[in-house]
């Protein structure tokens, strides 16, 4: 089945969450190189679904140019130093969060995947927002 033919599902946001995520590394490689933290984005579907996406904050290329776009769809504020800072301004509201998701499953495949979202309200620039770094925001997984 073509990805084409998979139908899309829509679904009213009832909550975002944000977080730091750290990749556990599943080989020697990986171990010795490990890739950049990333924020990871639970969109709340309902009272049992939840569907998840990755920023790519600190990376580089198109994973980069990727997480400029995501950021540049919700908020008027600077694009983030860090995925602290990210999840932070996140947190603080400073990001406008889609009020519905669209999502397709495609069939072998065992997560949803996000093909869109509606709703985006940007927030206001708070030109007085600082972050605090005293406390890294991580998953512990």
């Amino acid at each position: 089945m073509l990805s084409s033919e998979v139908p899309v599902e829509e679904a009213d946001v009832t909550g975002v969450t944000y977080s730091k995520h750290i990749k556990r590394a599943s080989s020697m490689e990986e171990m010795d190189n490990p890739k950049p933290p990333t924020m990871r984005v639970d969109y709340h579907v309902g009272n049992v679904m939840t569907l998840s996406e990755w920023v790519c904050i600190e990376h580089e290329g198109f994973a980069l140019a990727k997480a400029h776009l995501w950021w540049s769809a919700r908020t008027h504020e600077p694009f983030p130093e860090s995925v602290v800072e990210a999840v932070k301004m996140c947190k603080a509201g400073l990001v406008g969060q889609p009020s519905r998701i669209r999502y397709r499953t495609k069939p072998g495949s065992r997560w949803p995947e996000i093909v869109g979202f509606e709703g985006i309200e940007k927030p206001e620039h708070d030109p007085d927002f600082i972050p605090t770094f005293e406390d890294e925001v991580e998953v512990p997984f």
